[in-house]
């Protein structure tokens, strides 16, 4: 069964945070495919990924490269998933049709936008129908992850 993770930013914003989750899906020797809303943000996020890493880069794929096979992230705007990731981390407020082929999704929602709360409310409600394990965790002051539900 798939298990869905709410992540509230409210102290930091997504290039901030997701550093930390990434780190924590490759130190569990886990895939992960990074779904972003749109091509346009693909080149951004892929160089952010370059270079927000401490001591290094994060290893990541996208549409085009020759050997995804190889890649523990993989970078898209699709519902693809061509490294065979078992975790998926949504951002920019996006869905995803195929969170059944995962054993967690992480939904990485921004406090400051209005929008994304309310969508992500919405599928919070849809998810707890399909019987789906849900959980939800904000910031704490210090930024820290706190689990709320």
């Amino acid at each position: 069964m798939t298990e869905v993770r709410f992540y509230h930013l409210t102290k930091k914003t997504l290039e901030q945070a997701l550093p930390d989750l990434l780190e924590r899906v490759l130190d569990l020797g886990r895939k992960a495919v990074i779904k972003v809303a749109n091509d346009e943000a693909i080149p951004l996020m892929s160089k952010h990924l370059w270079v927000c890493r401490r001591g290094g880069f994060f290893p990541h794929g996208i549409e085009g490269d020759n050997h995804p096979d190889y890649d523990p992230l993989w970078l898209t705007s699709k519902d693809d998933n061509p490294i065979g990731a078992n975790t998926l981390v949504l951002t920019q407020g996006v869905e995803a049709s195929n969170i059944e082929d995962y054993e967690i999704v992480c939904e990485m929602l921004n406090g400051q936008n209005d929008n994304e709360v309310k969508a992500a409310r919405e599928r919070w409600k849809i998810y707890k129908d399909q019987g789906l394990e849900l959980t939800y965790w904000q910031q704490s002051e210090k930024g820290a992850w706190d689990k709320k539900a």
